[in-house]
């Protein structure tokens, strides 16, 4: 029974790591994106349009299974690597409205409570990293 217990803890800190890594590089090639340069302007730099940036990204970006990006611009979802979004992640969900209006890099882990029956409700964890996007010293977007 310990050695159960033992392996479980084991694979389940793996998956965090995996999990916390994935995060990590999806934020990093965005970062580099950003600061790189637009290959549909002749090599320009990619400038302060970051809705083209979302699109350059989102277009060369497949999400794993279990896995959305979301490109916040203005304060709302501009777009998104899935049509068809979880409830969590609407763009009226309390934990949407709370990213659009972040000012610092963050990651963390959410746990939600989502109904699938009258009688009872599944907690769900949700983890997440939040990166802001500023353009003259004003956060233009969440990524």
């Amino acid at each position: 029974m310990v050695s159960i217990l033992a392996v479980q803890q084991i694979l389940l800190a793996c998956l965090e790591e995996r999990v916390h890594q994935s995060i990590q590089q999806e934020i990093q090639e965005f970062q580099q994106l950003r600061h790189s340069r637009d290959p549909n302007t002749g090599g320009q730099p990619s400038g302060d349009d970051i809705e083209a940036i979302f699109d350059v990204f989102l277009s060369r970006n497949i999400p794993e299974d279990g896995e959305y990006l979301l490109a916040i611009a203005d304060g709302t979802i501009y777009r998104a690597s899935s049509l068809a979004l979880p409830i969590p992640f609407q763009a009226d969900s309390p934990l949407v409205q709370r990213w659009a209006q972040t000012t610092r890099s963050q990651m963390g882990t959410e746990t939600l409570f989502e109904e699938r029956t009258l009688r009872s409700s599944d907690p769900i964890q949700i983890r997440y990293g939040v990166e802001p996007v500023f353009a003259r010293g004003d956060v233009v977007g969440v990524w």
